[in-house]
């Protein structure tokens, strides 16, 4: 802006950028992104309100890169050594997650509120309630592993190698810095106002989607393969 404005001048998902000599008599906003006003006249309120507790630049955005790939490494180390401990029902969950798709969907939006229900159900009940307690935990450990073994479908998918054929280290970290990759851009992007910015969001969104796709999948097949014992022609 570098005129006048009768009102108030709002950006969202974008910076603000007054000026020198523009004047705003109203507020002046912007929600998610920059504000400038240097030697710009607001007779309101200059407020600005970001999406994240960091701001992605220096020297922000090396520890936003920095925990991005911390967290990708501890699922690629988790996701290891549970292949190393149970191939097969790694192998079992993945099959079930291509095969019935539509309908490890299903249960995996379901899963969660049938969690919910059943754990207030358990805490009624004085028998219930350890059972009860421990329940949220096994679910979000059912969810990761579920999360691990749709990461080794996409990685296979990504590497062109076949369902439980092979090792699984390399279609793992397709999967998986797949994902991660998603987020690094657009913490990269994110520093630079106006249209890349967008960029930014829109790979945001993607490594979001991405990684609520993938566990609500695989948290589908872990309980339709019963927790990696069905399919029974696979074998060990």
């Amino acid at each position: 802006i570098e005129g006048g404005v009768d009102g108030s001048a709002v950006a969202v998902f974008g910076s603000l950028d007054l000026r020198r000599g523009a004047t705003v008599h109203g507020d002046a906003v912007a929600v998610g992104g920059g504000l400038h006003a240097e030697g710009a006249k607001v007779s309101g309120q200059s407020v600005q309100v970001g999406f994240f507790p960091l701001t992605l630049g220096l020297p922000g955005l090396p520890l936003v890169l920095a925990t991005i790939l911390l967290a990708w490494l501890v699922s690629l180390f988790f996701g290891w050594i549970g292949a190393a401990l149970f191939p097969a029902r790694l192998a079992r969950v993945a099959i079930t997650s291509s095969r019935r798709t539509a309908a490890s969907i299903g249960l995996g939006i379901l899963s969660g509120p049938l969690v919910l229900m059943a754990t207030l159900l358990l805490m009624v009940t004085v028998i219930g309630i350890p059972i009860a307690v421990f329940l949220p935990f096994v679910f979000v450990a059912v969810v990761y592993a579920g999360q691990i073994a749709a990461a080794y479908v996409l990685g296979c998918k990504l590497t062109r190698r076949r369902l439980g054929v092979g090792g699984v280290t390399a279609p793992l970290i397709a999967g998986s810095l797949l994902v991660a990759s998603m987020f690094g851009f657009g913490a990269i992007l994110w520093e630079t106002p106006g249209i890349v910015r967008t960029v930014a969001l829109f790979f945001l969104l993607v490594g979001v989607l991405l990684m609520l796709g993938l566990s609500t999948i695989g948290t589908g097949a872990f309980l339709l393969s019963r927790a990696g014992t069905r399919p029974t022609d696979i074998g060990e």
